[in-house]
C-alpha cells in the first residue's frame, strides 16, 4: 500500500475538479492469474517495483523490523546486499535489472547507488557533501532523485542522465518520485507552508502544476508519453487518483462505489493501478487496474485490502494485500491469456 509522506487521513467530502478527457470506450473487464510473493517467518513483505520482464523488487521485515530487499522472478527469490556492505534502501529496478537506491557509510551520510546484474555498484553524490538519495531508475540507467545541503539548508531534486548530475528547483524541498525513459521526471514540491504540488522536470524545465480545487497533489509514475499517474485532495481532504498529460488535461481516476482513490503506477498502454477506499466499510480497499476506461478489480479469496503499486507494458501488475491473518503480503498478478 502507499507508504510515502503523502498518506493521510481519509475524509469523506465534497469534490469539485474540472477534467477533461475521452468517454469510457467499450470494453471488458481483464481477468488475472496470482503469484503471492511471500517469505518464511517475515513479519510481512512490501512491494516496491516490476521491471518489463516480471522480474520484481521488494523486502520484507523479520522480527526486529529490518528490511531485508530481494529480487524475485518466476518463484525465485534472490536476496540483495551492496559490495560495501553498507546498510540500504532499494527503491527501484529497470528493464536490464539494475537496481537503485541509497546508503548510508560509516559517517552516517546518505549517498545513492546503482547495482548492476554483475555485482558492480556505482555511488552517486549530487555534489560533496550532499545528502544524496536515489529514487527512481529508466531503462537508460539514468535516476531521479532528491538531495539536502544541512550546511545552507537547501534541498533540492536531482537527475542523474548519463552519468552528469543536475540539482533544480532548489528553493523549495523537492522530492522526484518517478522518471520515464526520456528523462523526464515527476514527483512532488514542499512548500515552507506544507502544502504539497506535483511537478514535471524535463530537458531543464520545471513546470510545478497546481491543479485545481486542489488541497495537495503528488506524481508517483510518469509513461514514456509523459502522463503523470498521482494523488491529490481536495480542500475538503477527499483523495483522488489523476492523470495528468498536460495543464488543463487531467483526469479523475476513482472507481465506482470508492470515496477515497489513489494511482500509483501507469505503463506505456496509460492503463493504471492503484486502490480505492470506501469509507463505509472501515476504510477496506480495493485494487483496480483501469484501462480504456474500464475499471478491474485486483482480489481474490480470503484476502482484503488489495493496492496496485505498479504495472509493466505487459500488463502485469505489482501490488499487496492482507492475507486471512492479516499480515501484508506481496502478489503479481499477471493478465490471463
Amino acid at each position: 500500500m502507499l507508504t510515502s509522506t503523502l498518506r493521510r487521513t481519509l475524509i469523506a467530502g465534497c469534490f469539485s475538479l474540472a477534467v477533461s478527457g475521452a468517454a469510457a470506450l467499450p470494453a471488458s473487464a481483464a481477468s488475472y492469474t496470482y503469484q503471492t510473493i511471500t517469505v518464511s517467518g517475515a513479519l510481512q513483505t512490501d512491494p516496491i517495483a516490476v521491471n518489463a520482464a516480471g522480474t520484481v523488487l521488494a523486502y520484507w521485515l523479520d522480527s526486529t523490523y529490518t528490511p531485508h530487499y530481494f529480487t524475485w522472478t518466476g518463484g525465485t527469490m534472490t536476496t540483495l546486499s551492496l559490495p560495501n556492505g553498507a546498510q540500504f534502501s532499494a527503491t527501484g529496478i529497470n528493464a536490464k535489472g539494475n537496481i537503485c537506491g541509497s546508503y548510508i557509510d560509516g559517517k552516517g551520510n546518505s549517498h545513492g547507488y546503482v547495482l548492476y546484474t554483475n555485482g558492480k555498484m556505482k555511488t552517486i553524490d549530487a555534489a560533496s557533501g550532499v545528502q544524496t538519495y536515489i529514487t527512481a531508475i529508466n531503462d537508460n540507467d539514468d535516476l531521479a532523485g532528491a538531495s539536502y545541503n544541512s550546511s545552507t539548508g537547501v534541498d533540492s531534486g536531482i537527475v542523474d542522465i548519463k552519468g552528469k548530475v543536475t540539482a533544480f528547483n532548489t528553493t523549495n524541498y523537492t522530492t522526484s518520485l518517478a522518471i520515464n525513459n526520456h528523462g523526464t521526471v515527476t514527483g512532488y514540491v514542499s512548500s515552507d507552508s506544507g502544502s504539497e504540488t506535483f511537478f514535471v522536470y524535463g530537458n531543464g524545465v520545471f513546470t510545478s502544476a497546481p491543479l485545481p480545487n486542489t488541497y495537495f497533489s503528488a506524481g508517483f509514475a510518469i509513461n514514456t508519453h509523459n502522463v503523470v499517474a498521482g494523488q491529490l485532495a481536495n480542500p475538503s481532504r477527499q483523495e483522488f487518483g489523476f492523470i495528468y498529460t498536460s495543464a488543463g488535461h487531467e483526469k479523475i481516476i476513482a472507481p465506482h462505489g470508492s470515496t477515497d482513490s489513489f494511482a500509483q503506477g501507469i505503463n506505456d498502454n496509460d492503463d493504471v493501478t492503484g486502490a480505492n477506499f470506501d469509507v463505509s466499510q472501515s476504510l477496506v480497499s480495493t485494487g483496480y487496474v483501469y484501462s480504456k476506461g474500464v475499471y478491474t478489480t485486483l482480489s481474490f479469496p480470503k484476502a482484503t485490502n488489495f493496492g496496485g503499486v505498479a504495472i509493466n507494458n505487459a500488463g502485469q501488475v505489482l501490488g499487496d494485500y492482507l492475507d486471512a491473518n492479516g499480515t501484508p503480503q506481496t502478489f503479481l498478478a499477471t493478465p490471463a491469456k
